[in-house]
């Protein structure tokens, strides 16, 4: 966790729940978490959970629609339910419907 921080202070007991909460959210794999963070999703991002359960992977946040990212429509303002949706289109080569 410190090595993604790149040495930013964070209180111990914050730290230690965030450190928590990403290894559960990636399964314990040290390169789902290098994904995740690599796509713009840090542990202290919230929202990752929401994205996570609806069925976003971190590759799917890079995906362009309408000249934004998935991670960008996801903050904007657009559900995790319709950016799964977007997800999967994307995926499969298919053309969203507007968001």
């Amino acid at each position: 966790m410190a090595e993604f921080l790149g040495g930013a202070a964070v209180p111990g007991d914050v730290l230690r729940i965030a450190a928590e909460n990403w290894i559960v959210l990636v399964g314990g794999r040290l390169d789902t978490a290098r994904e995740w963070w690599a796509s713009g999703i840090n542990p202290f991002d919230d929202s990752v959970w929401e994205l996570h359960l609806k069925g976003v992977r971190p590759d799917d946040l890079g995906r362009r629609w309408q000249g934004k990212s998935l991670l960008q429509h996801f903050r904007s303002g657009v559900p995790a339910e319709r950016c799964a949706e977007l997800a999967l289109r994307l995926r499969l080569g298919g053309v969203p419907k507007s968001a």
